[in-house]
């Protein structure tokens, strides 16, 4: 077999294990279970992720879906340089467990993919772990303009990290905006182990633009 045909293979074999444009992003940067310095949260805002998103999911995307923020990731991350992915192999998460974090992450095929490439990088179990995944969701809090806005609006990254840092009660180094082609993709907030927030280091990264914008929930 040619090594082209071997690397078609193996990258079929990877989108029947988890969707395709995740599997594509899961990096073999390896690391130790649990060795880490903290973590990053990331929530995808679904509007934006929708608008531009090449193969986007029903669960997330579908007309009968009004969703805002959802569970992206929750990443062990290092002070400094390239974080830990894909410590470990393990089976893939049961589907009881799977389905349990849909209401979270919308999509199983991204629950298997957070396991394989950051789950086994915290040093528990999938169910310890997801367990954290939610507890660190309910820990961070959307500010009241962010829940439903119903009409498109153009924001400072300054100001939209200053008020995720205000309704959490927070510095703004805490939360890191993310966009793509001037849209609001993301917001990641850096936790301590123990899911208290605390500045994000240099190694994770933020919006360049000055401004982003913000679409609504449809």
């Amino acid at each position: 077999m040619t090594t082209a045909r071997r690397t078609f293979t193996h990258a079929i074999a990877l989108c029947l294990s988890v969707t395709c444009a995740t599997a594509q992003r899961c990096g073999t940067g390896g690391g130790t279970p649990g060795a880490f310095d903290y973590y990053v949260l990331a929530l995808s805002w679904a509007p934006g992720f929708c608008d531009t998103a090449t193969r986007p999911s029903a669960r997330e995307c579908g007309p009968d879906r009004h969703l805002g923020f959802v569970v992206h990731g929750l990443w062990p991350q290092y002070e400094n340089g390239r974080s830990p992915e894909g410590c470990a192999r393990t089976p893939k998460v049961l589907p009881e467990l799977v389905d349990r974090m849909l209401t979270l992450m919308r999509d199983p095929g991204l629950v298997q993919h957070e396991w394989a490439c950051h789950g086994t990088c915290s040093g528990m179990t999938a169910r310890d772990y997801f367990a954290t995944v939610d507890r660190a969701f309910q820990a961070v809090r959307v500010p009241e303009e962010l829940r439903a806005p119903r009409h498109t609006t153009r924001v400072r990254i300054q100001d939209l990290e200053r008020r995720f840092a205000d309704a959490n009660r927070a510095s703004p180094d805490a939360f890191r905006a993310v966009c793509r082609g001037g849209e609001l993709m993301e917001i990641r907030v850096c936790l301590t182990k123990d899911l208290r927030l605390r500045p994000c280091s240099s190694s994770v990264r933020e919006c360049p633009a000055n401004q982003v914008t913000v679409l609504p929930i449809p």
